[in-house]
């Protein structure tokens, strides 16, 4: 009676147990574990734009305002937009005006125009 009444204890207990785990496993069947997955680094530089002038534009003053802006889409602050202005002496003929931009990864990028003075 006693060996009875000890396999029949075993019997309940495993019997519990692999309910207990039926039930949570039924509870975690929606659960999905999220992958890390770690940043793609930032390869691409800014953009660069003349907003006043393009190239080949022929002027005939001395001095042009230069307007520039540049644009990264990925930096700390998700986007960036700056512009810049500059003055410009010109020679007569053919003058090349050379923007550089670096963003927060190092990614640098020029961009020129040609203006000609007549």
């Amino acid at each position: 009676m006693k060996k009875l009444s000890i396999l029949l204890s075993v019997i309940i207990v495993t019997v519990l147990s692999f309910s207990a785990l039926i039930s949570i496993s039924e509870e975690n069947k929606y659960t999905s574990v999220r992958k890390y997955t770690k940043p793609k680094p930032d390869v691409i530089p800014p953009v660069i734009v003349f907003l006043d002038y393009k190239d080949g534009d022929v002027v005939s003053s001395e001095t042009v305002d230069i307007r520039v802006q540049a644009t990264d889409d990925r930096t700390a602050s998700d986007k960036i937009r700056l512009e810049w202005v500059g003055v410009y002496t010109l020679d007569i003929g053919f003058n090349p005006i050379v923007v550089s931009a670096k963003d927060e990864a190092g990614n640098i990028t020029s961009t020129y125009i040609i203006i000609e003075r007549k």
